[in-house]
């Protein structure tokens, strides 16, 4: 719960919003237990994602905390992203196909008419300004591709995947590839 004390001596303040989970769009769920340790990797993920990374791949075998991880970087750049921060599960998937609809659902966005699914999500994400967590995406790896083709599309898009696997795309600038994927 939270509570806010009135005073008429701080009627001259200003208070920037709460950063809670209601604050900005987004589809996080609630943590069942606190985030315990990681403090310097959530610290350089934080930066490197303030910086000019667009994106970033946690890659480590199953059972590491990759998912906790993301969705605890998640939870704490609310703030930094005003059109919201959604995470994407992909274990269900089985196979790239269905990314498009994966995003789409976890974004709250209907497609319609005759244009591809695909190139609705792209067109809703080309002017935003949000941060997606692809979550488990070893299960579509033949979709990595589509990574690269939404942040050339959408420039205010940053986007971590969590994968057992790295994506092993090139670098959106230059020939230098990207540590982080």
């Amino acid at each position: 719960q939270l509570f806010q004390l009135s005073h008429p001596g701080f009627a001259q303040q200003s208070f920037p919003p709460l950063l809670t989970l209601d604050s900005v769009p987004n589809n996080l769920g609630l943590q069942l237990n606190a985030f315990i340790g990681r403090d310097k990797e959530l610290a350089e993920l934080a930066r490197l994602l303030a910086g000019d990374a667009r994106l970033l791949t946690l890659h480590a075998p199953g059972g590491y905390g990759k998912t906790r991880l993301a969705s605890q970087l998640a939870a704490q750049l609310l703030g930094r992203f005003p059109q919201g921060v959604y995470e994407v599960d992909l274990a269900a998937l089985a196979s790239a196909e269905r990314l498009p609809e994966a995003i789409a659902s976890a974004l709250g966005l209907q497609f319609f008419g005759p244009r591809e699914p695909w190139q609705q999500v792209l067109d809703y994400l080309r002017s935003k300004q949000l941060l997606l967590v692809l979550d488990n995406f070893e299960h579509v790896m033949d979709g990595a591709p589509l990574v690269t083709e939404l942040l050339k599309a959408a420039a205010g898009v940053r986007v971590v995947v969590t994968s057992r696997e790295p994506l092993r795309l090139a670098q959106l600038r230059g020939r230098r590839r990207d540590p982080y994927s």
